[in-house]
């Protein structure tokens, strides 16, 4: 199995563009699962939701391949 370096830091709505790049699903079981933000402004919102529902904060898992949010 290949390692992976992995490392947590606080979620920032930089973060948030590339959330933008993730493909998505056209199996319609799968719709939820599909970021449907691309404007600044609908970025910004999602973001500020997240922060006030996740009240821990919301941290990326950064890869050496991808970029994914997990929650804590």
């Amino acid at each position: 199995m290949e390692q992976t370096n992995v490392r947590l830091r606080p979620f920032k709505l930089g973060d948030t563009e590339a959330l933008t790049r993730w493909g998505t699903h056209d199996d319609p079981r799968f719709y939820q699962y599909n970021f449907p933000y691309c404007r600044s402004s609908d970025l910004e919102r999602w973001y500020a939701a997240k922060k006030v529902f996740f009240k821990g904060g919301s941290m990326p898992l950064k890869s050496t391949t991808e970029l994914l949010a997990i929650s804590h």
